[in-house]
């Protein structure tokens, strides 16, 4: 890529995000602000505690409560760093998401080039990841939006050298990939469907590579599996676990938290179960299809995708989001419908967007020849 598109792309980015995060002057919402105070309290070096309770899923003691046993620490870290230097305050905490929102469009762009090859392609495709439809606001505030983004782009990234070269080293790459991902959302062990995907060769090849996976994502999450254990007893907080028996959203927010068990949840019924799930399903399609796809570049991302479907690096890529989808349905549908799937999905918008000018190509091409 060249340094004129380079530097129109990075122009473009840092005024989207300059703009964004103007508007953005404070967390807004529960998950940013959950993020944000977490994160003052390690930039004041009170660690991983918080000295308030939003839920009693771990049958909490008391206050100060160890933090992170629902949500995940990697962007409460991130945005400690700029407040050690700093000073505690929001502005300081947002800089990280705005600067890697502003070269997102440069990110996206590099990847189409290496999936298509074609120098317009991932110039559009960088227009297109700088104006991010929905995920705007969200990108540029304490969340795990922007993060899970750049590990989508890092994976695919991976993939499409693994694609080619299946004895690299890159496996290890991809074990930390999913390991960071883990570290920032707690569905992040979906990545490595993608990479399992493409997995091939002789069964020591494929045992080799399966080892680099999983010694590159211990690497990363050993350390809070240890944490976990100390402060909670189990490599897995109790918290999220829990959440797997909610019959109600509200539940979340339950206390005590007895009747949330497998028995009780079974005891609801075969038919609300199903019924919740179903609902759920309905509800993240219309997600796949407006958040993730802005309805209008929907069409293009699936023709695209539907012709490199012999492309291993983009069939395990849509694979994982189908996965992703499956998950947010029926594993935990409340959840996923009420924004677990829209969170998740930004992970699969590099790829989308390195799609669409393949798509919207491919259908010029094919309505033209139809045309006098």
């Amino acid at each position: 890529m060249d340094r004129r598109t380079t530097g129109f792309l990075v122009a473009l980015g840092l005024t989207v995000a300059a703009f964004g995060a103007w508007g953005v002057s404070a967390p807004g919402y529960m998950d940013a602000d959950y993020y944000y105070a977490t994160a003052t309290q390690l930039a004041e070096g009170k660690g991983f505690w918080e000295p308030f309770l939003w839920n009693y899923l771990d049958q909490p003691a008391g206050l100060p409560h160890p933090s992170h046993l629902y949500w995940m620490p990697l962007t409460s870290i991130l945005a400690a760093i700029p407040m050690l230097l700093f000073g505690v305050d929001f502005r300081a905490a947002q800089l990280p998401f705005v600067l890697m929102a502003a070269l997102l469009p440069l990110t996206v762009a590099r990847l189409a080039l290496a999936l298509h090859g074609r120098r317009d392609w991932a110039l559009l495709a960088g227009i297109l990841a700088a104006w991010p439809g929905f995920y705007a606001p969200y990108l540029v505030t304490t969340d795990s939006f922007v993060i899970y983004a750049y590990l989508g782009a890092g994976l695919l990234g991976v993939i499409l050298v693994l694609e080619r070269e299946p004895d690299s080293m890159l496996w290890l790459a991809g074990g930390l990939l999913v390991g960071l991902a883990h570290l920032a959302r707690a569905e992040g062990p979906l990545l490595f469907l993608p990479l399992l995907l493409i997995i091939r060769g002789t069964p020591r090849r494929a045992v080799r590579s399966s080892l680099l996976l999983g010694a590159g994502y211990l690497l990363v999450m050993c350390p809070w599996f240890l944490r976990n254990l100390n402060v909670s007893g189990s490599l897995l907080s109790p918290a999220g676990l829990r959440s797997l028996w909610l019959q109600d959203y509200a539940d979340l927010f339950a206390y005590p938290v007895d009747g949330l068990t497998p028995e009780a949840w079974l005891s609801s019924g075969l038919a609300a179960l199903f019924s919740i799930r179903i609902n759920a399903l309905g509800t993240n399609l219309q997600r796949a299809l407006g958040e993730n796809g802005l309805v209008m570049l929907a069409p293009f991302i699936v023709v695209a995708a539907w012709s490199r479907r012999k492309r291993r690096s983009v069939a395990s890529m849509v694979w994982g989001y189908v996965a992703l989808i499956c998950f947010w349905s029926f594993i935990f549908p409340l959840q996923g419908a009420l924004g677990g799937m829209f969170h998740a999905g930004i992970a699969w918008m590099p790829l989308f967007w390195a799609l669409v000018p393949a798509g919207l190509d491919w259908t010029i091409e094919k309505l033209s020849s139809r045309r006098r």
